[in-house]
């Protein structure tokens, strides 16, 4: 009864300060003053040099989670259940205290270092292992202060092997099946090391999405040192679809900057004639616009073993972006990678494709420079999509897969292919080494059709339920803006059972 009335008290408490936090934010001045601050950052940032200063987390949204989770899970201590048996090894403090016990003779290992584990790790890993039938999971973390207070906290994507590559995300513990702790024979007994020797073995792994491990050093993790570019030079086609001579003629001068050797571009002609020679071949096209047909169009012209998808508002920053893109589809099992791209005022337009957000998919920082809430918009990982305004994938995928869906004119068209490619096994890759600017819908109209929204979510439908598996849901989805999602809206993820 008296963790019913503490849980209630927390619970009118968090409501109060963010009913104030709400009214500061909507009010003239404050709104007025943001956009200002926005504007003058954005008159000072440079492409490449120096770094916009990252802006600080908010504790207190933190502290108001930790506590109201803390009283939510002492009121469903019922709720624990028999499920399979863990054994633990490593450094972590916290195993005695643990509300589900650890047994020596478990079937599955949870190895952690350097932290402590929350008193309900071992029960929510063997939950998730319970319900998915894993080999593999890990959790998400935050940082123990001198204080001893969990601060800076980490909230992870699902399995991705390219980010695992670029970082070790998986951080300090790592439960795995016995069965499958056999094929790291000859790997360190850490929980990175395992991760990355079991990467590209198939096996399955799961994302606990709870903070079960305070690590007693920085949370977000350190990128690894990037590897060497491939030598090979397969043949790309990059495939242009324009109507505008002016930003065609423009798109085709930043290309030349780009380093790769072994290119050529289709222009698919959209009412617009224009002579082209050398490395460059024009089709025409004289329907209404129609994005995924033009598309297709290019690619069946298109003589590359790899096409590239791009936007003719697109100007090239980085003059390697080609050959970043190219070695990660030399990976057969990655179908398709996309760049990063930025706005003229050098915020983000796009750094992967969330599902669930918006209407049905988002563009998570649009518009954004920093955030202290993601730490990866920055890393190379995988993602549910990315933007068809720069998107490369092999012919024998696009051939595959039959092309872009002409149920989509103008919108959802490149989502839909990412999301088919993902059915049939492939990665989807984020690069944010291939950087390019975006001057967004300078070549179409802006906004999405109702017909097309109904076909996506109706063809998508099991998808868009559930959470993206790559973007947090401690994170907003009724914005693009990244976000913390308000301490109330999270309860319902938090309790037992409904992760």
């Amino acid at each position: 009864m008296r963790r019913d009335r503490e849980f209630e008290r927390l619970v009118t408490q968090v409501k109060l300060l963010e009913e104030r936090l709400s009214r500061v934010e909507d009010s003239i001045i404050f709104r007025a003053a943001r956009g200002v601050g926005s504007w003058i950052a954005g008159q000072h940032w440079r492409y490449l040099g120096s770094k916009k200063p990252e802006p600080e987390p908010d504790p207190i949204w933190y502290r108001q989670l930790v506590e109201l989770e803390n009283s939510l899970l002492a009121d469903h201590s019922q709720e624990w259940l028999i499920r399979p048996g863990i054994s633990v090894e490593g450094d972590a403090e916290g195993v005695k205290e643990q509300v589900y016990p650890a047994r020596d003779d478990g079937e599955y290992v949870l190895i952690a270092n350097g932290g402590r584990l929350s008193p309900y790790a071992l029960y929510f890993f063997a939950d998730a292992v319970r319900a998915d039938d894993v080999d593999v999971a890990y959790c998400d973390e935050d940082r123990l202060d001198a204080a001893g207070n969990r601060v800076d906290p980490v909230f992870k994507p699902g399995w991705s092997p390219e980010l695992l590559h670029a970082c070790p995300y998986t951080g300090g513990a790592l439960l795995v099946s016995r069965r499958v702790l056999e094929l790291t024979a000859g790997a360190d007994r850490d929980p990175d090391s395992i991760a990355l020797k079991l990467a590209g073995s198939g096996v399955r792994v799961r994302h606990v999405p709870r903070v079960l491990f305070h690590a007693k050093q920085a949370g977000t993790p350190s990128p690894r040192p990037a590897p060497a570019p491939l030598t090979a030079t397969p043949k790309v086609s990059v495939v242009i679809c324009s109507r505008s001579e002016e930003l065609l003629r423009q798109c085709l001068l930043s290309l030349e900057t780009t380093t790769y050797p072994n290119w050529d571009v289709v222009v698919v002609l959209h009412h617009l004639d224009l002579p082209l020679v050398g490395r460059y071949k024009g089709v025409r096209y004289d329907g209404p616009f129609h994005w995924a047909l033009m598309n297709n169009l290019g690619a069946r012209h298109a003589n590359g073993e790899i096409v590239i998808a791009l936007n003719d508002d697109i100007a090239v920053i980085d003059p390697n972006w080609m050959r970043r893109l190219v070695d990660h589809l030399s990976r057969p099992s990655v179908g398709i990678a996309g760049g990063k791209l930025l706005y003229p005022n050098g915020s983000m337009q796009h750094v992967g494709i969330a599902l669930g957000m918006m209407e049905g998919c988002g563009h998570p920082g649009r518009a954004q420079f920093q955030t202290p809430d993601w730490p990866f918009t920055g890393m190379t990982r995988n993602v549910s999509a990315v933007t068809g305004a720069c998107m490369a994938f092999r012919r024998d995928v696009f051939d595959r897969l039959g092309g872009f869906s002409a149920e989509f004119p103008v919108n959802y068209n490149d989502v839909d292919f990412c999301l088919r490619a993902g059915d049939a096994g492939y990665r989807i890759v984020f690069e944010p080494g291939a950087l390019l600017r975006h001057d967004e819908a300078q070549s179409r109209r802006r906004g999405t059709l109702p017909g097309e929204r109904h076909t996506f979510w109706r063809r998508w439908e099991k998808r868009l339920a559930e959470p993206d598996p790559y973007y947090p849901v401690y994170l907003r989805d009724d914005s693009e803006r990244i976000e913390r999602r308000p301490v109330l809206e999270l309860l319902e993820h938090l309790r037992p059972g409904r992760d």
